[in-house]
């Protein structure tokens, strides 16, 4: 009599056990599919008031003029403006210059890529001392009329050589010219979801009143799911939701449940793309596991060393050490670029390149209208809750 008793007691716990862990669960999913729903960008963002930015740093890049916002869509604006929602015409470029950060890789690749496009000059930064493939290509090449090599210590990765050239841009440069920023890996993405743009797109939009092209774009659709994602996506579904009910940090409480197919767009929230941290990052090589990947600076204390912001509350980000910019543009942040160039030279693997790759759209980049920005924030259903693009806006209502 004992035994069925407490064998009926312990059924009954195992009961209820499962119908709790059910119940839990059921609670966060509705919680999440109410705040997704019902309040569009999350309950948090219901309470933003985005008219309190402002500029907050004499390097911030010019505002520029719109159509109405009803013009910010899915289509138009979520991974480029496109040029029929620029008020102000679009002058032509004079010149484009090529800028090349060279380690080892061939530059064969570079003959097809210059098609159709014409650039005064081309500067090769040679990180990595193989000079003789570098030379062997200039003898060969047909990019620019003029070619000059430059040796530069193997610190600070792409980021660092862009920082010196820009550091040393002279002041008289035509500010209507354009510079190509590219490295030898170009043709090597392993950026979640992107694809290369050619150069004469990536030029096309920096010489639009944005000022800045990229040369990636997140447009590819997502890879087939194995079990181990599902299991991780459900995971950090729970995890988000509860960070939103019980995480005081702002930063923190983003990244909901969200669908495996939906867009990743350029516009990164920019209080959540502040937070970006990374412990490790590996490249494949031998010296990646060196301790001095780490510092104790942070995204947002660097910002503030070199005394520039991004602009709020959405920064457009561009992956991959690859993209154009106005030289008017350019020269407007010599000067914190300078100093950017000195924390990028304490070592090669470093997280300060990380933390350039993600500043250099914000700070080149004209600056949109806020109410366009509060409508690409009202579009957005979350942002993408995984750290390679922490803070990007995810998922985009085309109907709103």
């Amino acid at each position: 009599m004992r035994r069925r008793t407490s064998r009926l007691v312990s059924q009954l716990i195992k009961k209820g056990a499962r119908q709790l862990v059910f119940f839990v669960m059921f609670y966060l999913w509705v919680f999440s599919v109410f705040d997704g729903i019902l309040f569009g960008r999350g309950l948090h963002d219901l309470f933003t008031d985005v008219t309190k930015y402002r500029d907050m740093s004499p390097y911030d890049q010019n505002f520029i003029r719109i159509h109405e916002d009803d013009m910010v869509t899915c289509e138009n604006s979520w991974n480029e403006l496109t040029s029929r929602m620029f008020l102000q015409p679009q002058k032509k470029s004079t010149s484009n210059t090529l800028v090349l950060t060279f380690c080892k890789h061939q530059l064969e690749w570079l003959h097809d890529y210059c098609v159709g496009t014409s650039f005064r000059a081309m500067t090769i930064y040679s990180k990595c001392g193989h000079d003789d493939i570098a030379l062997a290509f200039i003898s060969s090449q047909s990019c620019a009329m003029n070619v000059s090599l430059v040796r530069l210590p193997n610190v600070g990765g792409v980021d660092h050589a862009i920082a010196f050239h820009i550091s040393n841009l002279p002041s008289t440069t035509d500010p209507r010219e354009i510079i190509l920023f590219v490295k030898d890996t170009f043709l090597e993405v392993h950026q979640r979801r992107s694809t290369i743009r050619s150069f004469e797109d990536i030029i096309r939009l920096a010489v639009a009143p944005l000022g800045f092209g990229c040369g990636l774009k997140p447009t590819l659709p997502p890879r087939p799911r194995f079990y181990s994602e599902k299991f991780k996506r459900t995971f950090l579904c729970v995890k988000h939701i509860l960070k939103k009910l019980f995480s005081k940090s702002e930063a923190d409480k983003d990244g909901l449940c969200y669908s495996h197919d939906e867009k990743i767009s350029v516009w990164h929230k920019t209080n959540i793309l502040m937070s970006f941290h990374m412990a490790t990052y590996s490249r494949g090589r031998e010296n990646d596991r060196d301790e001095s990947f780490k510092s104790t600076l942070s995204f947002s204390r660097l910002l503030q060393d070199l005394n520039v912001s991004l602009p709020a509350p959405l920064t457009p980000v561009c992956y991959g050490g690859s993209f154009a910019a106005k030289v008017s543009h350019i020269l407007r942040v010599k000067e914190p670029v300078t100093k950017l160039m000195k924390y990028l030279s304490r070592g090669d693997n470093i997280i300060e390149g990380h933390y350039a790759e993600r500043m250099w759209a914000g700070l080149l980049s004209s600056r949109i209208p806020l109410e366009a920005q509060s409508k690409l924030l009202s579009l957005s259903k979350t942002t993408f809750p995984h750290m390679d693009m922490k803070g990007a806006l995810f998922g985009c209502k085309s109907h709103s």
